[in-house]
């Protein structure tokens, strides 16, 4: 008995709330034999199975664990193999978003299929939070972040930096953070105070300091934590004065900075921090 076509299944979620950066996946072994042409940046990987892309009448055979790249443009269709079928997921991100990202420069993959375990990692990172995403500075500072290292090794990506005026934002970015650390403020509240995009904040300020803006925050809160614990101050006074949400917060961000040890574990023996994302 020969197989049949299995209708491709397909699903799509917005994380953002809007149609900037989208999710998608399918599954099955249909193939329409229809080429796309897209208005969108495209990462993805192949789940299960495998087939082929063709990529601007290239094909491009691909198979389960590796990545595929496909910028806007780039006339394209996919053929699970008939056999076996795929599982694919995709992470789709609006053109206009990915110029902005990038200081209105368009990136161009050099590669269409990759195989690296390195930026495999940092898309399953990227994918795990838009699936779970809620609107925040922490996953805002971590989705961008991810998002610009998926393009940094496979595209022609390239910036010029004017390396004085991003010192001086910088100096002004930690300024604003070490006045404020215990507030909640957004990214956009901080890239107002420096006069760049968030964008251009974040990927610059993570390559001069080594972390990511929230993780900068995060590495004032814990520190001073570290003090209001030996003030005999309670975990919910410290979680309160810091900004945490509550004391699960508190205890659950520093357990993950500091070993996975408690906060009164601090009173028993000395902890080093480890502020590495």
């Amino acid at each position: 008995m020969s197989k049949k076509n299995i209708k491709a299944t397909f699903y799509s979620k917005e994380p953002l709330g809007n149609d900037t950066i989208q999710i998608v996946g399918w599954s099955g072994n249909y193939w329409d034999n229809i080429s796309y042409f897209p208005k969108n940046y495209q990462i993805g990987i192949v789940r299960q199975g495998n087939g082929e892309f063709n990529v601007g009448g290239n094909n491009f055979p691909i198979s389960s664990g590796q990545l595929f790249f496909i910028h806007p443009g780039k006339i394209h269709s996919g053929k699970p193999d008939f056999e076996i079928g795929w599982t694919v997921d995709t992470i789709t991100l609006k053109a206009d978003f990915v110029y902005e990202l990038f200081n209105n420069n368009k990136p161009i993959f050099n590669d269409t299929v990759v195989e690296n375990s390195a930026l495999k990692i940092t898309f399953e990172k990227a994918f795990e939070l838009l699936s779970t995403y809620r609107e925040n500075f922490e996953n805002e500072s971590n989705l961008f972040l991810l998002i610009t290292d998926l393009f940094k090794d496979v595209s022609n990506t390239s910036i010029d930096d004017d390396k004085k005026a991003n010192n001086e934002a910088i100096d002004r970015a930690i300024d604003f953070i070490s006045k404020n650390y215990k507030k909640s403020f957004s990214l956009d509240d901080l890239a107002e105070q420096v006069f760049l995009s968030k964008f251009h904040l974040l990927r610059i300020f993570k390559k001069k300091i080594g972390l990511s803006l929230y993780a900068y925050q995060t590495q004032l809160k814990l520190n001073e934590a570290r003090k209001l614990i030996f003030k005999d101050k309670t975990l919910t006074e410290i979680a309160y004065e810091l900004g945490f949400a509550d004391q699960a917060h508190f205890t659950n961000t520093f357990k993950k900075h500091a070993n996975g040890a408690n906060p009164s574990d601090l009173l028993k023996t000395a902890i080093s921090f480890n502020f590495e994302e």
